[in-house]
């Protein structure tokens, strides 16, 4: 019976940085990226990779309004980040849906799917944005 906030997080065009720089260069991003979301997370945040560009970040005693506010403390510091790699710099950005378990009345699966309409509607708004599900 705690609030419980889910980050669908995706490093947008990543198919574009391993196609320009490769994928040694795109395996550093997601190196960084990992490092990095783990300093901005709270060490009660649960931070997983669920396959290749697409990661989640379960935010424990989360509310919504708290829930939007890391995801687009931890999409600014991602996008601040310069990675160096043998094949130059690189800078990426993130899109993140963002959804909430508050009164316990739904399904963790449920709440990924809510999470991840919300990522494809950042996708569709342009990217780089953080959208909270509906």
């Amino acid at each position: 019976n705690t609030p419980l906030t889910l980050l669908m997080i995706d490093i947008d065009h990543f198919k574009t940085v391993n196609d320009t720089f490769g994928h040694d260069a795109g395996d550093a991003v997601l190196k960084r990226m990992v490092g990095e979301s783990m300093i901005q997370l709270r060490g009660s945040d649960i931070f997983c990779r669920l396959g290749g560009e697409e990661l989640a970040a379960i935010l424990t005693h989360t509310n919504p309004e708290q829930g939007v506010q890391a995801a687009e403390r931890l999409r600014r510091a991602l996008k601040a980040l310069k990675v160096a790699t043998n094949a130059g710099t690189i800078r990426f950005s993130i899109s993140i849906g963002v959804a909430s378990l508050v009164q316990g009345d739904l399904s963790l699966e449920q709440i990924m799917k809510k999470a991840d309409t919300a990522l494809y509607k950042a996708k569709a708004q342009g990217r780089d944005c953080v959208v909270m599900a509906g």
